[in-house]
């Protein structure tokens, strides 16, 4: 190529000769260009990325430049509509928008597992069979299961109740999971909480089947009393977290008044438990923090109920509270 250049340069431009070279020459220079362009172009693109899409060339430069912006850690819980086993869109519910609001506003990325991801499983049949035969159609009690299932179908990690939301929340224990992984419960054998590996999603999963047929107690067989057994048997390599360890604070204990907040209480846990139980306490004591009419105090336990007295409540914590650093082993 540089001969080449050198022959051309050494010609004369009346040379009738001059302009079929010089374009013969021109043209090889392209053509090298082209083709040392490709090669660089092979050197610095991933080896899965084609030269022929553009598109995934700028979304590869994107992503490297903004991956600390979008490394968000994942916070899960499990939807399914009672009256529709289908295809599911953004669940309309108001404690699962402000389950999604109050996750997404602690920095999580808010997931919803459904039904979909559980039949995904191989399990799947067994557990169906299972708790189709102890709580025949009730429904609400199989999702109850078939929810361990869709948690390690779509990778495992942290999952809450749908009426837990975070206060305190150390993000450095969403770097990798607690305990390499083992299936942990921070509100002892109540589920509000829990991290743990797709494998030892699984491996619950199975256990709490196995236990179906063999649990005494005597309230209804729910995933919860299949955890009590095995939390009361000290059984299963199960990281049962105690209450008194405050991971899990329930409303009863960090209410002082409808619209005071314990704020010691409650700057000590990684999160908060809106449970029924919880509720129903607050009512008997004058502490429910929002004013319900004489008709509507049957209704408290109604979503658009529950759903204004626990935002209620957690705006209170953000107005009142200093919010303490948290770090527990």
């Amino acid at each position: 190529m540089n001969s080449l250049i050198t022959g051309i340069s050494r010609m004369k431009r009346t040379d009738p000769n001059f302009r079929k070279v010089a374009l013969i020459g021109f043209a090889l220079a392209a053509c090298s260009i082209v083709i040392f362009g490709t090669q660089i172009e092979r050197t610095v693109l991933p080896a899965t990325m084609t030269q022929t899409d553009p598109d995934q060339t700028f979304k590869a430069i994107n992503t490297q430049a903004d991956s600390s912006q979008q490394l968000r850690p994942v916070i899960k819980t499990f939807f399914q509509s009672l009256s529709d086993q289908g295809e599911v869109s953004f669940p309309d519910d108001p404690i699962l928008r402000i389950w999604k609001e109050e996750w997404e506003q602690a920095g999580f990325e808010a997931q919803f597992v459904t039904l979909a991801d559980a039949k995904k499983h191989p399990y799947y049949d067994t557990m169906k069979a299972a708790v189709e035969k102890t709580f025949g159609t009730d429904i609400y009690h199989h999702y109850r299961f078939l929810r361990y299932l869709a948690m390690a179908t779509t990778g495992g990690g942290w999952f809450s109740e749908y009426d837990t939301m975070p206060i305190n929340f150390p993000m450095e224990k969403t770097i990798t999971l607690p305990s390499n992984g083992q299936f942990t419960s921070y509100t002892a054998f109540v589920p509000a909480l829990i991290s743990a590996s797709a494998e030892e999603w699984t491996r619950v999963a199975q256990l709490i089947t196995e236990q179906l047929p063999k649990t005494k107690q005597s309230r209804p067989p729910s995933d919860m009393i299949m955890l009590k057994d095995f939390y009361e048997q000290h059984i299963e390599n199960i990281d049962f977290k105690e209450y008194v360890e405050n991971y899990v604070r329930d409303p009863r204990d960090v209410m002082e008044a409808s619209n005071i907040v314990r704020c010691e209480e409650l700057n000590k846990a990684y999160a908060l438990h809106f449970s029924h139980s919880g509720k129903q306490h607050l009512m008997n004591t004058g502490r429910y923090p929002t004013y319900l009419e004489k008709n509507d105090e049957q209704n408290w336990h109604l979503p658009e109920y529950r759903a204004l007295a626990i935002k209620r409540i957690m705006n209170d914590w953000r107005e009142q509270c200093t919010h303490a650093s948290l770090t527990k082993d």
